[in-house]
């Protein structure tokens, strides 16, 4: 997990697609930025979830996916397709 995050830079662009298991749910699908390019993959979804949110700790026991990285508001999730 990459935690090693500076807190005095702003989050980095982040393209939302769309909630990722209901329109209102927090944790979103993320498309392509100059961030995100490194984290896509073509057999999973990239999920951003506000960090220590609700809706993360739900991902989280829901597929058991572990952080692939974070910003100053956003844990990464890459959930592969079942």
């Amino acid at each position: 997990m990459a935690s090693n995050r500076d807190r005095s830079k702003p989050d980095p662009e982040l393209n939302f697609v769309r909630g990722y298991r209901s329109v209102a749910d927090e944790c979103q699908l993320v498309g392509e930025t100059a961030f995100t390019v490194d984290f896509l993959d073509d057999a999973a979804d990239l999920v951003a979830c506000p960090t220590g949110s609700a809706a993360m700790a739900s991902l989280i026991a829901e597929t058991g996916a572990p952080v692939i990285t974070q910003t100053n508001s956003f844990s990464f999730f890459s959930i592969p397709y079942r």
